[in-house]
C-alpha cells in the first residue's frame, strides 16, 4: 500500500469517491425538478395551439365588405388573433381578427366600394385564409374556398 502525505492512496480514493457520490446525489436532487419545471414552463408559455376555422362555407356580401362566419378552436382561456385574407376576383383583401376561444363570430373583410355589384352575376367563390398567431412557433393557417352570395 502506497502512502502519500501521510495518507494511503486507497483511503484518499475512497474519500474522493464518497464526495463524488454525495455531489451526484445533490445534483440529481436539484437538476431533475428544475428540468421538470422547465418543461412545464415551456408548456405554459407555448400553451395549446389556437386556430380560427370557418363556421360556414358561404360568405355574404354586404355594402363594401364580405361577412365571414368563423369559430376559434381552442380553450376558452385562449384567444385566436391574426389576419383573415379574402381573395376574390383576383384581388386580395385583409382584416385583423381577435376571437375568444370556443366562440363564433361574424367578421367583416373590407372589399372596397362596389363589391356587391359585380359583373359576374353567377356563383362566385373566394379563398379565405386565416393566419392565427401562436405564442411560440409558426402561425396556424386555415384555408377554405367559400361561396360568395
Amino acid at each position: 500500500m502506497e502512502r502519500r502525505n501521510g495518507k494511503s492512496s486507497i483511503g484518499t480514493l475512497k474519500a474522493r469517491l464518497a464526495t463524488l457520490a454525495a455531489a451526484s446525489t445533490i445534483l440529481a436532487a436539484v437538476a431533475l425538478p428544475a428540468a421538470a419545471s422547465a418543461e412545464t414552463a415551456a408548456e405554459y408559455v407555448s400553451g395549446p395551439r389556437m386556430a380560427l376555422t370557418f363556421a360556414r362555407d358561404t360568405a355574404r356580401l354586404t355594402g363594401a365588405g364580405a361577412v365571414v362566419s368563423v369559430k376559434c378552436n381552442g380553450p376558452r382561456s385562449g384567444v385566436c388573433a391574426g389576419t383573415l385574407s379574402f381573395e376574390i376576383e383576383g384581388a386580395s383583401h385583409k382584416a385583423p381578427f381577435s376571437v375568444m376561444g370556443g366562440q363564433r363570430r361574424s367578421l367583416v373583410v373590407p372589399l372596397g366600394d362596389g363589391a356587391a355589384e359585380s359583373s359576374d352575376s353567377g356563383a362566385r367563390r373566394a379563398l379565405a385564409t386565416a393566419s392565427t398567431m401562436q405564442p411560440l412557433g409558426a402561425p396556424s393557417l386555415t384555408e377554405q374556398v367559400l361561396r360568395v352570395k
